[in-house]
């Protein structure tokens, strides 16, 4: 009896590219044009590829968050541009989770 070859685990960048399609599917306004949370998302997406692409995405957790934070703070963004990429990388991975893609703990570790 054969069983099916088991599909590698997402990556970051898997992870990252398959929200940044549901955002801009999700994040639209009446007339159809994007919010600027789909700009923001494309954003956040780039640089954690830039970071981290080819880890396995049930790997990213504080450490790589925290690296993250510091290389836009120290890139001179806000506090408050800070905190909009934080918020959008936790609903990355809470997203993730409701879609199977990483394990609940990945989003709890991340939302610590």
């Amino acid at each position: 009896t054969g069983t099916a070859p088991r599909a590698a685990p997402p990556t970051v960048a898997a992870v990252l590219d398959a929200y940044r399609k549901h955002a801009d599917r999700y994040y639209r306004l009446p007339d159809g044009r994007p919010t600027s949370t789909v700009f923001h998302v494309k954003d956040v997406a780039a640089a954690l590829c830039e970071l981290c692409a080819h880890k396995p995405a049930a790997a990213f957790g504080p450490l790589l968050l925290k690296d993250a934070l510091r290389r836009w703070a120290d890139r001179g963004m806000t506090r408050c541009g800070v905190n909009r990429r934080l918020a959008i990388v936790k609903r990355v991975f809470k997203w993730a989770v409701l879609e199977e893609l990483v394990p609940p703990t990945v989003y709890t570790a991340v939302a610590t």
